[in-house]
């Protein structure tokens, strides 16, 4: 996940000033999501799935403009466990809908 960062101290709010990018990177925090539902896909067609997902349930426990890089490494105690509260946080809101 990747996006800009508007300044706290900014009252304007018109450009943001700063990056973030955070990685579910390693292995053991992928995630595995499975849906049985029966659906019909026609040869050279395109399918489309749809997912609601509410952005701000990403950040929760997160803070773009306090921690801004997230690499999930296994060696950084503090990196890896907010790469811990971004898996959960992108789990809980992955949902499938046909």
């Amino acid at each position: 996940m990747e996006g800009r960062i508007f300044n706290p101290a900014d009252t304007v709010f018109t450009t943001p000033e700063a990056t973030f990018n955070w990685r579910v990177a390693t292995p053991d925090l992928a995630l595995l999501k499975s849906e049985k539902r029966n659906f019909n896909v026609a040869s050279n067609k395109d399918v489309f799935i749809v997912m609601d997902i509410d952005v701000d349930n990403f950040f929760l426990g997160l803070s773009p403009s306090l921690t801004n890089i997230i690499n999930s490494d296994p060696a950084d105690g503090t990196d890896y466990d907010l790469a811990k509260i971004l898996r959960d946080n992108v789990s809980s809101e992955f949902v499938f809908k046909l």
